[in-house]
């Protein structure tokens, strides 16, 4: 470990720096040089602008130092945080992928972060419900889930999800992208801020808590691909697992939602504190129950609606998340 340390010192400095500090590790006791190691290190990560962050100290990470040193002299680096809802968390989309298992202030995420590039542009997906979907909406960690792909750098989030249709017009299979919410949900935390300083309350604004860049983006991306897709619609969440009554149903409509799931607003919400664009692409699956020539939803019926659309939703990721700046 301590020949590791003293290589990524030395990797940036000149030749001569080079053989002198390595004649002084050589004739250092051993009891001295982690010591000495550390000193360097500080003294280093002074001069070229940084703070000795752990990840630094933990391992030789040039790569990583390049890209920071980049982007502070105003370089963009995007990096796409995914949120697969149910059926549509596919890791297979990315390329030289590989699974970190990370923990947050506020827990661990829902599954083990899925790293990866899509057609060059840096992907980190997080499977909502986990990887074999284990985890009912309400105990979904929505707050570990955001905060997660915010240390790991990402600029924006698009979100999937499956969704109940509230308007005739909205059919099984089409994709909707979302711009409002109205969040029904009654047992989930849905703020980062557990208390605020004193005097500093801290609301996050959220008229309209969906990126209209990252919007617009996916709605031109549709056209060009020639899948059909409601430009705009608000999406309830309901707490779940249960699907609604009828009264629900019907009520929701006459507040103007247009599609209902389980998921989407605490997670915007949370987002948008976080001040990660985010935008989401729903599909719809069935009706609900609030149409009385419609059966009622089930599982077996949404999974066999998934079987037959998510192509629509993938092809629709890999081809707008490259456009994304």
């Amino acid at each position: 470990m301590l020949i590791f340390e003293s290589l990524e010192i030395l990797l940036f400095f000149p030749i001569s720096t080079f053989l002198k500090v390595l004649y002084f590790f050589l004739r250092t006791p051993i009891n001295l040089l982690k010591n000495r190691i550390l000193s360097f290190k500080k003294v280093l990560f002074k001069n070229v602008g940084f703070e000795p962050r752990q990840k630094f100290i933990n391992a030789l990470r040039i790569k990583e130092f390049v890209k920071i040193k980049k982007t502070n002299k105003g370089v963009n680096i995007v990096k796409i945080g995914i949120i697969g809802g149910s059926g549509l968390d596919n890791p297979e989309i990315l390329e030289n992928s590989r699974d970190v298992d990370v923990s947050t202030p506020y827990g661990k995420p829902s599954s083990s972060l899925k790293i990866g590039k899509i057609k060059g542009v840096d992907v980190v997906v997080i499977a909502r419900h986990g990887r074999e979907h284990t985890i009912p909406p309400t105990h979904v960690n929505f707050r570990a889930n955001i905060d997660a792909l915010k240390h790991q750098g990402c600029t924006h989030i698009i979100a999937t999800t499956a969704v109940g249709s509230l308007r005739e017009e909205i059919g099984r299979g089409h994709l909707v992208i979302l711009d409002q919410f109205i969040d029904f949900t009654r047992h989930r935390t849905i703020t980062f801020h557990d208390s605020f300083e004193p005097h500093k309350p801290i609301h996050a604004p959220m008229a309209n808590p969906f990126s209209d860049d990252l919007r617009n983006l996916l709605i031109q991306t549709c056209r060009e691909l020639k899948i059909f897709c409601h430009e705009k619609g608000t999406v309830v969440t309901i707490e779940g697992p249960r699907f609604s009554t009828k009264a629900e149903s019907k009520m929701f409509r006459i507040w103007g939602a247009d599609v209902i799931n389980m998921s989407v607003a605490p997670e915007a919400a949370l987002a948008n504190e976080a001040e990660i664009p985010y935008a989401a692409i729903a599909m719809s699956t069935d009706y609900d129950c609030w149409k009385d020539d419609e059966e009622p939803v089930t599982w077996d019926a949404i999974l066999e609606i998934f079987g037959k659309n998510v192509a629509k939703v993938t092809d629709l990721m890999l081809n707008a998340i490259p456009k994304i700046k």
